[in-house]
């Protein structure tokens, strides 16, 4: 899975490309095809993220960011993990990190060996 933020950013990088009358997306639509892909899945977004690069065809970074989520679009069908429990964003992992581990390792006058270290996480 990839996380519904990373996929939002080559989403917003896509729509917020300059193209001939500005940006090729407005903000309005770009909120709509984030919902559209955390609610109905990449297939509900590729057809107009494709047309979108199509009319850019000079531009390489904005075909390397639709060939980026299209290469994973297995990883982007977040309604079907959404409808197994699991969550779509790294926020409770990078928190759990911060809050148990780091704390716990960092704390005033501690000194770890990698060797206690990998213990203490096991």
């Amino acid at each position: 899975m990839l996380d519904f933020a990373h996929a939002a950013e080559y989403l917003t990088a896509i729509a917020q490309t300059s193209g001939a009358d500005g940006s090729l997306l407005s903000p309005a639509r770009l909120a709509e095809l984030r919902h559209a892909l955390k609610h109905s899945g990449s297939a509900a977004v590729q057809p107009e993220l494709c047309a979108l690069v199509a009319t850019q065809p000079a531009n390489a970074d904005l075909a390397s960011q639709l060939a980026y989520l299209e290469t994973r679009e297995a990883q982007l069908q977040y309604p079907d993990f959404i409808a197994e429990g699991w969550p779509i964003g790294s926020g409770m992992v990078e928190s759990a990190n911060k809050l148990v581990v780091e704390d716990r390792l960092k704390g005033a006058g501690m000194h770890w060996t990698d060797a206690n270290v990998n213990r203490l996480l096991a």
